[in-house]
């Protein structure tokens, strides 16, 4: 519903929607492994002894309100306020009725093919179809200022509250009397998100243009006990200092810009500092010698350069030369520890890609 006073100048909508979802998973459950199959010295995966056929159904619906409102006390300077709620799916990928076991050896050599349990530990991952959608209510203020035809500058606040937060957890399950250490994705409790940007964007008249923003987000999610993270000797971490998966504290990104009738150039340099990539994921959890341990992944401050030029063939067709990470830039994976300290877990180079694209218009 759309409404309005001209004499103040404020304008908005206000809405609800209402959404029903309803998905079926099936798969075939592994029942455990069949030691007899498994390679004595050869690690790797032991076979499913059998496999029962099992379907998930799952339906749920939602509510979503929303309220949008536009105010332009002086001209060129506009005022936005919205305040939704929204759902956010989780991926087919993650949703995937599929478990994929492994047996290990808890010796560097299963003795003479041994079919004894306590030689070897199971570890497993897979989706999970009995997933909530995640729900957030979420309030953005804009201020902006159109201060020319070809100029423009912003700030942006805003609010997001989680519920049904995903998450990767590792379970314990027992598949034909064998326990495994299961990855898969959980909802947990509660998220927030808060944070600002600040923009400007300009063309001159000569066809040069130059676009900033930078982000700043203070995130935090509720950790349970499965999945607070722990350091090898048991430690546990503060969770309070834990940010939401993915998301940096810090963030701007500068783009050059040059367009004219028959040319479009873009150069753009864009930073984000360090954001957790996952708690305990595969390779960062174990056991020892009945001491649980989950180490968080962060991925470390990465910026890179990208640009590009596009030729107009005509008022349709235009070819053009991309590339991403122009100057080689190292991504590295660091492993949190309390005691010991930070430590270097992976990096990658993740080399300059080139794509020739050709664009129309129909």
């Amino acid at each position: 519903m759309d409404f309005g006073w001209d004499d103040l100048d404020l304008s908005g909508n206000l809405g609800l929607r209402w959404v029903n979802t309803r998905s079926t998973a099936s798969w075939l459950r592994p029942q455990g492994p069949n030691l007899s199959s498994y390679p004595a010295g050869d690690p790797g995966r032991a076979s499913a002894s059998t496999r029962i056929p099992v379907s998930i159904v799952h339906d749920y619906s939602n509510s979503l309100p929303s309220l949008n409102l536009r105010w332009e006390p002086v001209e060129g300077l506009v005022t936005r306020l919205a305040l939704s709620k929204n759902i956010y799916r989780p991926d087919f990928s993650d949703m995937q009725a599929f478990t994929q076991l492994y047996v290990n050896t808890q010796r560097r050599r299963a003795p003479n093919g041994s079919t004894d349990v306590s030689d070897y530990n199971g570890s497993a991952s897979g989706g999970n179809p009995r997933l909530q959608p995640m729900e957030a209510d979420q309030v953005d203020l804009s201020l902006e200022w159109y201060y020319a035809d070809v100029g423009s500058a912003w700030l942006t606040l805003f609010q997001k509250d989680y519920s049904n937060f995903l998450r990767d957890r590792v379970f314990e399950e027992s598949y034909n009397g064998f326990v495994y250490n299961v990855t898969r994705p959980d909802n947990q409790e509660g998220a927030t998100i808060d944070g600002w940007e600040l923009g400007w964007r300009h063309f001159f008249d000569w066809g040069f243009g130059v676009e900033a923003s930078y982000t700043r987000i203070d995130s935090s999610a509720e950790v349970d006990e499965e999945t607070l993270p722990l350091d090898t000797d048991g430690t546990p971490f503060d969770p309070s200092a834990l940010p939401v998966e993915g998301l940096s504290e810090k963030q701007y990104t500068l783009t050059l810009m040059y367009e004219n009738a028959r040319v479009s150039t873009r150069l753009a340099y864009t930073w984000r500092s360090a954001f957790l990539v996952d708690i305990g994921p595969n390779g960062f959890n174990g056991n020892n010698g009945g001491i649980a341990w989950r180490l968080p992944v962060f991925q470390d401050d990465y910026g890179q350069w990208d640009g590009s030029v596009f030729f107009n063939l005509s008022e349709r067709f235009a070819i053009g030369l991309e590339a991403n990470n122009l100057t080689n830039e190292r991504l590295d994976l660091v492993q949190h520890q309390i005691n010991p300290g930070n430590h270097l877990a992976t990096s990658t180079v993740q080399d300059t890609r080139y794509a020739l694209t050709f664009k129309g218009r129909f």
